[in-house]
């Protein structure tokens, strides 16, 4: 067998599981120094039973791994094989290879129980894996067992174990090999089943107390076992730390001279037969020495190792398996690289870099080589401008790349000579020292380190362990969980899209202590806010998910629309909830977040991280796979594999709850809260409805929002349509049997039931618009004032509707909108009328709106009567709603309309009452007939009592023939010119100047006359008086005129007058007299008058003259 190795050789793959039954798959397996400690470790050689191998890829571990487990099982298959390894391990270790010949002659045989990355069952892959282990060491008995059983825990396990331990032929040995178990480490935090790991713990604890037979534990990984916890919480990473105490670790990276021998066997292969020329590797070699490269290898060892990897340099050849160890992935590797490279060109740190420069971006975990990667990254775009400025930058970067997320001293020196496998010495000098001055390197004099600036040294993880102790409150899991990760609305796709609606689930997160009651008040609540509930029952421990599991089943028994899911595990989601709540409580920390620009940063990452854990969690428990999570629907666990499965059983559901629901298909509108868009277009449709029923497409033109929600909700349906006739085409609602859809059939007939149906008592809007939402037919509210409306139109009956008490006298799109809005504001009354009720309205509409012949249809009655009594009632004279000097009946009647009522109540019960007509309809038209002629002759019999005191003031009986006016103008004429304008000019007492003023305007009949003297002497006309005006009107009117009059004589006696004045004052005064005549005649009778006037005639006469 060759001893020559090639690259291709050496990228061999192995698979533990795939590969332990093949002893040639190892034939190439080198064993080094370093490999004797883990070889040890395996074959029960080592004092600790349990331990993980943490070693880059491509360093061998699987391959060593897989040697070992065919060395444990001792097959007899390969002996040659393992014989020829044997041989090499006799170069590195003796000892070991002695034990390994002793081994191998012997009839010892072991099993090998070997495992490869994530499982979801492990109890049920370690069986697998043991009997693959007993049919290559030929137990076919055990086998057969075993194949029998189904293994649960890891319990059945130890039972097997202890089981065939006392078997004949019982096993000596027992190597369980997990090879990229870090892998099942990722998929566990990224499943959220982190405490599925204490099955490790109590496997490792089982291990180290076989004492007859040794049980080894081997885990394989690439990094600490911690810091695949690098996106968990705080909580997770501090129990799989205690985890990790319990196994030994074993760092497998090989930096051993066999390895550095390894890689320039490996380069002398590729270069193949090109010299390498111009090299001094002795000069290079006492170069490395000194600065403490390649510890334990000789400088002839290191000059002969250098001259085989050239023309990689010496820092490139010392590094590489230590970058590897640090962010080696499956598909970059060690041995890749040098499959990579070009040979013929000198190789540095710099292609390093720029190979594992993809691995290093993605490696974020903590401690991961992310952060160092965009600190290269970011200097690299600052040093563009100088020669070997990126060459300086990536070998500080890698220099300074520790092992297991530290940071390593590289120095000044250092970095210089891995700069000169591009140029010289002094050029490498000269490219530090500009990075230098231009603050892209760090170079610390008295540690003499060099470094690319890096960020916070804050100990942020310590400070959130402390904060998190301080929090001693308890936490409201719900509220946390509610507030970080919200829980999702479901679908139930297929129902929705069979009876074009859009149903929904709404979610919530419930602990066993605030579990949801299955009253009928909690169903109540679910039909108004969804359709449905899903409930995830949050168990923290095995016992709450006992509970739980029976609270479950009796609340899905008892509610149809409830889905309940309770996690097979318990959740324990208190310490990532608390460690969210301690990183928000440092996220305020001002005096923390201004010490380092990068804090802020690395706590928001934290913070990403935590609810990112709790995400995956939630995920197994929020969507269903069949695994994870247990589903309660009519009382019992349903399977559910997938979200479909979920939505499918919602669907059902809703198939059972709402069976009768109308199929309106548009979305816009058929929800429980349209857009301001839609609601507007639906006011425009119920205006249509409400006042032009019976036109095509009820009148609405064009294709804007209402008229698509028009052909939508109404004539797609079938609710409108036309009918051909002898006189054409006529446009109604269907009737009720009319309708193909059953759910929308339905509906209607409950509209039809609610508007038509009489009832002594108001019905309840409320109680009705929750049946039509409510199962079975879960009408949304959106579509409601479109049925409602249209119910109206369709099935006319009399109705009374009032709001706060107030008659509703026309029903607009406002109405409609406001009553679907606030029902409870409302009263809906259907009447029950009687012929003697409908003739009763008629005659009361006829009355008091004027109208003869009309006959408005027995739905309109109510609302018709009211509205002509109101508006008889707004034109009425004020007078008539003051005046007290009316007859009782009529009083009555007039405080019945003026008070706020229902129309029913006051047309049917207040004002036959007024009037004395409760007990016969067919008399109170009669009676309410005479009462309003009262009321509507006040303004009448107030103006007749002013023009009688206009003229027993004025005293012109004797001309009353003549009118108004014409009284008037004879007392007007009377009054001399000169004293009206003398009168005029007295600013003192402007009222008979104004009363002359009225009188000289030619009216075109008395009442406007009539009107304008009220006006002046009282401030208001007639219509608008009281009962004591007339009096009052009286009153100054006459005092008016007698101070007028005086005026009038007092000028006369004192100025001379002209001969018709004279004559019309004699008038005017021939006229008071016969109006004193006149007045004593009525007192003490016609005779003693005369005598009276005679006597006041002859005194007169006796009387000197002035």
């Amino acid at each position: 067998m060759s001893e020559q190795l090639s690259a291709e050789c050496l990228l061999r793959s192995i698979n533990v599981v795939f590969d332990v039954a093949e002893p040639a798959r190892v034939a190439h397996f080198r064993p080094t120094s370093k490999c004797v400690v883990l070889l040890r470790a395996l074959l029960g050689f080592h004092g600790e039973a349990s331990f993980v191998v943490v070693a880059p890829y491509g360093s061998g571990k699987s391959l060593a791994s897989t040697y070992a487990a065919q060395v444990i099982e001792n097959c007899g298959t390969g002996s040659e094989t393992l014989r020829g390894v044997g041989n090499r391990v006799t170069q590195v270790s003796p000892e070991l290879s002695a034990k390994l010949v002793s081994r191998r002659k012997s009839e010892r045989s072991g099993l090998a129980i070997t495992l490869s990355g994530p499982t979801d069952n492990l109890p049920e892959s370690i069986r697998a894996a043991l009997i693959g282990s007993l049919r290559r060491t030929k137990r076919a008995k055990a086998v057969k067992a075993i194949e029998s059983e189904t293994w649960r825990s890891i319990e059945d396990f130890f039972a097997a174990v202890t089981k065939l331990a006392g078997s004949d032929g019982a096993p000596d040995k027992i190597l369980f090999v997990w090879d990229e178990f870090g892998r099942h480490l990722e998929s566990l935090v990224a499943s959220g089943r982190a405490s599925e790991l204490n099955d490790l713990q109590t496997l490792a604890e089982f291990a180290a107390r076989q004492k007859p037979m040794k049980f080894t534990i081997g885990l394989l990984m690439h990094q600490p076992m911690v810091q695949y916890a690098g996106s968990a919480p705080q909580g997770v990473r501090n129990e799989w730390a205690k985890i990790a105490g319990r196994f030994e670790t074993i760092e497998f990276i090989d930096d051993s001279v066999e390895t550095y021998r390894l890689l320039g066997e490996a380069m002398d292969a590729k270069r193949g037969s090109s010299p390498v020329v111009g090299k001094s590797f002795l000069k290079i070699s006492k170069a490395a020495k000194e600065l403490d490269l390649f510890s334990g290898v000789s400088t002839t060892a290191l000059k002969d190792i250098c001259e085989s990897a050239a023309p990689m340099h010496p820092t490139a050849l010392w590094l590489l398996p230590r970058v590897s160890a640090r962010v080696a992935q499956n598909e970059r590797t060690l041995f890749t690289f040098l499959g990579s490279i070009n040979a013929n060109r000198p190789i540095g740190l710099a292609e390093i870099y720029d190979y594992f420069a993809p691995v290093m971006r993605g490696d974020t975990a903590i401690g991961g080589s992310y952060r160092q990667y965009l600190e290269a990254e970011s200097a690299i775009a600052k040093c563009a401008d100088i020669e070997y400025g990126a060459y300086a930058v990536k070998s500080a970067c890698l220099l300074g790349l520790g092992l297991s997320g530290a940071r390593s001293r590289a120095s000044r020196a250092l970095v210089e000579f891995a700069l000169s496998a591009y140029c010289d010495d002094e050029q490498a000098r000269a490219t530090v020292t500009e990075l230098l001055q231009r603050k892209i390197l760090l170079h610390r004099k008295h540690s003499d380190e060099l470094s690319v600036w890096h960020g916070t040294d804050a100990d942020l993880r310590g400070r959130l362990e402390a904060e998190m102790k301080r929090r001693i409150e308890a936490l409201d899991i719900v509220a946390a969980l509610n507030a970080e990760l919200p829980p999702p609305f479901w679908k139930p796709v297929r129902y929705n899209d069979q009876y074009k609606t859009a149903r929904f689930y709404r979610s919530e997160y419930r602990r066993l202590t605030e579990s949801p009651s299955g009253n009928g008040e909690a169903a109540d609540e679910i039909a108004l806010f969804a359709d449905g509930r899903v409930v995830y029952l949050l168990a923290e421990s095995d016992q709450e998910r006992i509970a739980g599991k029976a609270l479950a089943c009796s609340l899905t028994e008892q509610q149809s629309n409830l889905i309940v899911a309770l996690s097979v595990k318990p959740l324990r989601l208190t310490p990532s909830l608390k460690e969210i709540e301690a990183i928000h409580a440092l996220q305020c920390d001002k005096d923390l977040i201004g010490s380092d620009p990068l804090i802020s940063s690395e706590l928001q990452q934290m913070l990403e991280d935590s609810r990112s854990h709790i995400q995956r969690v939630m995920d197994t428990v929020v969507k269903p796979d069949g695994r994870s999570t247990d589903w309660f629907a009519k009382g019992k666990i349903v399977k559910l594999h997938g979200v479909a499965g979920l939505r499918e059983l919602m669907s059902t559901q809703m198939e059972t709850l709402y069976e009768l629901s109308p199929r309106v298909a548009n979305e816009l509108i058929v929800r429980e809260k349209p857009s301001a868009v839609m609601v507007n277009a639906r006011k425009k449709l119920v205006l249509a409805i409400l006042e032009r029923t019976g036109l095509a497409e009820l009148g609405i033109l064009g294709r804007s929002a209402d008229h698509s929600l028009f052909r939508c909700v109404l004539l797609n349906t079938g609710l409108y349509r036309s009918q051909a006739n002898d006189e054409g085409c006529t446009w109604r609602f269907a009737d009720v049997k009319e309708l193909k859809d059953r759910g929308l059939r339905e509906v209607w007939g409950a509209c039809k039931k609610f508007v038509s149906t009489p009832s002594v008592e108001s019905k309840s809007l409320r109680q009705f618009f929750a049946e039509l939402r409510a199962a079975p037919y879960g009408v949304r509210s959106g579509l409601i004032p479109i049925l409602f409306a249209a119910a109206l139109k369709a099935f006319p009956a009399p109705i009374t509707l009032s709001r706060r008490g107030e008659y509703v006298s026309d029903i607009l799109p406002s109405v409609v909108e406001d009553l679907c809005k606030n029902p409870d504001e409302f009263r809906f009354t259907v009447l029950d009328l009687g012929a003697t009720e409908c003739e009763y309205l008629r005659q009361v509409h006829t009355l008091f709106s004027g109208t003869e012949g009309t006959s408005p249809t027995d739905g309109d009655l109510v609302r018709l009567a009211f509205e002509s009594v109101e508006a008889w009632k707004r034109q009425l004279a004020p007078a008539s709603l003051k005046t007290y000097r009316i007859a009782p009946s009529t009083k009555k009647l007039r405080d019945a309309i003026n008070l706020p009522s229902d129309a029913l109540v006051l047309l049917l019960t207040a004002m036959p009452r007024a009037v004395g007509c409760s007990d016969n309809l067919d008399r109170a038209p009669a009676a309410l007939s005479r009462a309003k002629s009262e009321l509507e002759e006040v303004p009448l019999r107030f103006e007749a009592a002013a023009s009688e005191a206009i003229r027993r003031s004025l005293g012109v009986s004797d001309i009353a023939d003549r009118g108004l006016r014409g009284v008037c103008d004879i007392w007007f004429a009377a009054i001399p010119k000169s004293i009206r304008e003398k009168l005029k000019a007295n600013r003192d007492d402007p009222r008979p100047s104004a009363l002359l003023e009225r009188m000289a305007i030619r009216y075109e009949g008395d009442d406007q006359l009539l009107h304008s003297l009220c006006s002046l002497v009282t401030d208001v006309r007639p219509s608008r008086w009281e009962d004591v005006t007339p009096a009052i009107f009286a009153r100054t009117f006459d005092d008016t005129v007698r101070r007028i009059e005086a005026a009038a004589i007092d000028a006369a006696v004192e100025a001379s007058l002209e001969p018709e004045e004279c004559i019309a004052m004699a008038r005017l005064g021939q006229g008071r007299l016969r109006a004193v005549l006149g007045m004593l005649t009525t007192v003490i009778g016609k005779a003693e008058a005369v005598r009276l006037a005679n006597e006041t005639v002859r005194e007169l006469g006796n009387a000197p003259r002035k």
